[in-house]
């Protein structure tokens, strides 16, 4: 079981063969996802205090790209390590051989949101906040998102230099109560503001047509296979059930996430699926054209 009580520190990067190690700015984190399975890691981390005294040591795991059916000899680096309080260096050793070493600013940024939601946000709308660093570090941020209260987070865009980012509520699961928190980071020292909760309006159940392709034509006679499903962003579940398919030239078409029309008639057809039910139910649309028979 994970330990609540510690913070770890969140490596994101590339080993490359002749042992450099590029890694992307860290942070520390309470909801670590990479923790290594097993010791047996050519890359260690080890992370020592003011005096150079080894606090601990973790661990790295570094995995090969697979790039066009082959492994990389570039390795993956993600990994999230315990970290220290008092750590005040962090060195990276493959093989015994030292590779990467990261000093820790003895002081952590320190960051504010100045976006106010109000009651309730709809569409697209720039958040923003300020930010500094005790010891003039430069800074990088993370965006998230949650709909569930701060149950559970979601990142929103890159990282980014800025102290703005736009954020479209259009395409986010909603609820009640939902937040935005900006993550502020040296490389390592991390610093976490939320905002209050507000509501963003809970989304129609997404139409997906998998087939037919939009423009697809057939022949006269032919059979047309209607394929999709539908998707819900707030519980993130398929509808594969509440699926109903229809033509603007003959009506109904069907019910369920795959059917087969025997001979649909001649001429230009809007597919369209509706999927779920009541306020929920959304659509998608595509064109069909059955070719008309050639007199002889």
């Amino acid at each position: 079981m994970v330990r609540t009580d510690v913070r770890y520190l969140r490596l994101i990067g590339r080993l490359y063969p002749d042992n450099r190690l590029v890694l992307r700015p860290a942070y520390l984190t309470d909801d670590p996802r990479f923790l290594p399975s097993g010791d047996r890691h050519a890359l260690q981390a080890e992370l020592l205090d003011d005096d150079g005294r080894v606090l601990a040591r973790s661990p790295v795991p570094a995995t090969p790209y697979c790039t066009m059916s082959r492994l990389s000899t570039t390795l993956a680096v993600r990994a999230d390590l315990p970290f220290a309080e008092k750590t005040r260096r962090i060195r990276f050793l493959r093989d015994d051989v030292l590779v990467h070493e990261i000093d820790v600013p003895p002081h952590s940024p320190r960051v504010k949101l100045t976006w106010r939601s109000g009651a309730e946000v709809r569409g697209k709308t720039r958040i923003t906040w300020r930010a500094d660093h005790p010891d003039g570090n430069a800074l990088h941020y993370i965006v998230r998102y949650s709909h569930d209260d701060g149950a559970t987070w979601r990142r929103i865009g890159d990282r980014t230099s800025e102290t703005s980012a736009a954020i479209d509520f259009a395409a986010l699961p909603g609820g009640k109560r939902c937040r935005v928190a900006v993550l502020a980071t040296d490389g390592v020292n991390t610093d976490i503001a939320r905002s209050g909760a507000f509501a963003v309006p809970v989304k129609a159940c997404v139409a997906l047509v998998l087939a037919p392709e939009d423009g697809t034509r057939i022949t006269p006679g032919e059979a047309l296979t209607l394929r999709g499903q539908g998707f819900y962003l707030e519980e993130q579940a398929a509808e594969l059930e509440d699926l109903i398919w229809s033509s603007d030239r003959d009506g109904e078409l069907g019910r369920g996430p795959l059917i087969t029309v025997g001979a649909p008639s001649a001429g230009r057809h809007r597919i369209t699926l509706v999927a779920g039910r009541g306020r929920r139910a959304g659509k998608a649309v595509v064109a069909v054209e059955v070719g008309r028979a050639t007199k002889r």
